[in-house]
């Protein structure tokens, strides 16, 4: 074995990448999951990876780029598109309004009409909206480096997961009421929910009125044509990275290396090798959070631009 390889061995613990969202320009003066005619959009403009450059790599897309061993920065400009509330509990399934009722509190739930998965794009009354924002990486490694697993950055001083402004970080009730879906998709195409982060923890019900006859509050999402119901997602918030099932999803930095978590470790992606995994990343406006409600259009500033860092680190594979 060359000394190359073995040096980049003996940096796949440090291997660190991040993925950025642009999320800017809100589109009205009015935000609320209620009002389709009149809503506020974060409006994505771009994504940009970033890896470390020496063992694990990451690309946009869904093909690995193995003719160099430094791509650190991964530019994805084709998803820049804004994005309405909606609701979904696996990132496949997304509700929107049907109806309302007394207080203008949503009754009745809709499947997204000719929802298109690649974009999030479907029609309400000839109109076009976006159900959520999704990008697509390629994480790998490089050649005769081993095998990683990919946990969030636990060490990083700004969180794993926040949501920016400029550079400051943001926590009014558009952030609030963001969530972040870190999906995989395996050989055959079959995606799977790894978890979902929300910037603060969710509480109260939102402007759904089974929510609030039934007490159902927090972690919420439409449930079918009439009802919400708890998220059955893994969750995560702020800098609490261990899930409501005792999954913990962040690696610890200890010197120059990142450790695995020692107790229910939960990694983004396991066993991720030369051919790389598939990650998604969806951003989306969760409709029954308690921010995402018509009394939030007066904190709704529309000169604010939104920013959404991923950081994740790579781990020698168990």
């Amino acid at each position: 074995m060359s000394s190359r390889v073995k040096q980049l061995k003996k940096q796949l613990a440090v291997s660190a990448i991040s993925v950025v969202m642009a999320c800017v320009a809100l589109g009205s003066a009015t935000y609320a999951w209620f009002a389709f005619n009149n809503t506020v959009f974060a409006r994505t403009a771009a994504v940009t990876a970033m890896a470390n450059g020496m063992t694990l790599q990451i690309v946009a897309g869904t093909t690995p780029d193995h003719g160099k061993d430094n791509d650190t920065v991964a530019f994805d400009s084709t998803t820049a598109h804004e994005i309405s509330p909606s609701s979904t509990d696996d990132a496949k399934t997304w509700f929107v309004p049907a109806s309302w009722g007394d207080g203008a509190l949503v009754t009745s739930y809709q499947l997204a009409n000719g929802l298109d998965a690649a974009t999030g794009k479907y029609t309400v009354g000839g109109k076009t909206f976006y159900a959520y924002n999704v990008s697509t990486y390629t994480v790998y490694t490089v050649r005769d480096t081993g095998i990683a697993d990919v946990y969030l950055d636990g060490s990083a001083d700004e969180g794993a997961i926040s949501v920016t402004s400029n550079g400051q970080p943001l926590n009014d009730k558009v952030a609030r009421s963001m969530r972040i879906g870190i999906s995989t998709v395996d050989a055959q195409g079959n995606e799977t929910l790894k978890v979902v982060y929300a910037p603060s923890e969710p509480a109260g019900s939102g402007n759904d009125a089974y929510s609030r006859q039934n007490g159902i509050a927090g972690w919420t999402a439409v449930a079918d044509a009439s009802s919400t119901k708890v998220a059955t997602y893994k969750h995560l918030f702020g800098t609490t990275y261990v899930d409501q099932n005792g999954g913990n999803w962040a690696a610890t930095k200890s010197g120059k290396n990142f450790d695995a978590p020692v107790e229910n470790p939960a990694a983004l992606a396991t066993h991720v090798d030369y051919n790389g995994v598939i990650l998604k990343v969806y951003i989306w406006l969760e409709g029954t959070d308690a921010d995402c409600v018509n009394t939030a259009a007066s904190a709704v500033d529309e000169g604010l631009s939104y920013d959404v860092t991923l950081r994740m680190v790579g781990t020698n594979s168990q």
